[in-house]
């Protein structure tokens, strides 16, 4: 929910359309492997790859993490020793250097959407810098999708800050 604390308890289940991930808090300093330890999220996964089986549904072993302290869930890259979730860290820095690179270079309306729409994807981990952006939302109005447009000084401005904030644009879990 926006704006309301992560929701507390010990285990989570996340599901967004195929993909099914379970979280479970661990007390720092205690193995994986510790008898002090009741794994529900070993044993929901078991439960679901056995419900995915009955159905008839594949599984993709690819995709299987467990037992890992970070790792990329739904998109999200999750870091369980901070506490923090956001997008993959090497997507924001990539981000970051082709969004410095174009900054001086001439646009088309398609382009600045596009880049826009991974910058959105960034900034729903840290939904109050979406209030870094106003003018970019309407860079290109008055022209056609392909055509080569020079940016103002406010959009421009409003591309550096999110390579200034990105290092900010995640959410704390605790």
């Amino acid at each position: 929910k926006y704006r309301h604390p992560f929701p507390r308890g010990e285990v989570y289940q996340l599901l967004c359309i195929d993909d099914y991930a379970v979280l479970q808090q661990i007390p720092r300093g205690l193995p994986l492997n510790s008898h002090k330890i009741i794994r529900q999220d070993l044993k929901l996964l078991n439960s679901a790859q056995d419900a995915y089986l009955s159905a008839g549904l594949r599984s993709s072993k690819s995709k299987t993490v467990k037992n890992a302290k970070k790792a990329v869930v739904l998109g999200g890259e999750i870091d369980g020793v901070k506490g923090t979730i956001s997008a993959p860290k090497l997507r924001i820095h990539v981000l970051c250097k082709l969004t410095l690179a174009l900054v001086n270079l001439g646009w088309t309306k398609h382009l600045i959407q596009s880049l826009l729409g991974c910058w959105i994807f960034v900034l729903l981990f840290r939904r109050p810098l979406l209030a870094l952006l106003s003018e970019v939302f309407h860079a290109g109005d008055q022209k056609g999708p392909h055509e080569v447009f020079p940016l103002n000084t406010g959009t421009k401005h409003e591309l550096l800050l999110l390579c200034i904030w990105a290092p900010h644009m995640y959410t704390n879990l605790r």
